[in-house]
């Protein structure tokens, strides 16, 4: 004769079992992957850079932002840089500086300015009220001293620190611009499509191809590829 005291014993004691198997696989999924504390950038060109005839410029930031990628209409400086009044009147329609940073530079996070042998950071954020050649100047950039910056061949490599990028979550947004000169439509080449990678360790490298840029750079300035890996 069935006892019904020993089968619901029975039956708690497999739903316990059950739940503590459920529990465990939940637990499991749950484990957060180590976030990154480095970021490896390889830049590749068309030729060597050319350091006393172009800029090299890499634009980041927490989220999507916005570049003047208009073929006929641009001028890329950046906060705190020396640029030509005449040349911002012509391309904001008379608007100023304000335009600049209203319009761009308050979307992003932060420049890197590459260099022969060094990188400068220039940090945001960057007021949209900016309208005057103090306020624009008072953005500072800083001398990042980084063991590993190369410039072999047409490609510049470098690994910059996460916490000198200062981001705020786990993606890195980024693009490449080359500029020569003040005058209007001074823009090179650039990345035009914004790039983003998290900022996970042990993934992946991220590569990419500038092959849909409209612009029409020299070789030194053109921007071919690049290869970003998280540490």
């Amino acid at each position: 004769m069935m006892n019904p005291f020993k089968d619901r014993s029975r039956l708690c004691i497999l739903m316990t079992g059950l739940l503590l198997i459920l529990s465990g696989c939940a637990n499991t999924v749950t484990l957060k992957e180590p976030p990154g504390t480095a970021v490896t950038f390889s830049i590749t060109f068309d030729a060597t850079p050319s350091f006393s005839n172009y800029n090299y410029y890499m634009v980041y930031g927490n989220s999507h932002f916005n570049l003047n990628s208009n073929l006929s209409g641009n001028y890329f400086f950046i906060p705190g840089e020396s640029f030509k009044t005449e040349t911002v009147d012509t391309i904001s329609s008379g608007t100023g500086l304000n335009d600049f940073y209203n319009q761009y530079f308050q979307t992003w996070g932060g420049i890197l300015t590459l260099k022969p042998t060094d990188i400068t950071l220039t940090k945001g954020p960057f007021s949209d009220s900016t309208n005057s050649d103090d306020e624009h100047f008072s953005y500072g950039s800083t001398n990042l001293s980084i063991n590993n910056y190369h410039v072999s061949g047409a490609t510049i490599s470098f690994t910059v620190p996460v916490s000198d990028l200062t981001l705020n979550g786990n993606l890195l947004f980024f693009s490449i611009i080359t500029t020569k000169g003040h005058e209007p439509n001074n823009t090179q080449d650039m990345v035009s499509d914004i790039q983003s990678i998290e900022i996970i360790s042990n993934r992946p490298p991220v590569t990419g191809q500038n092959d849909t840029s409209l612009f029409q750079p020299e070789t030194g300035a053109k921007i071919i590829s690049w290869t970003v890996t998280v540490l």
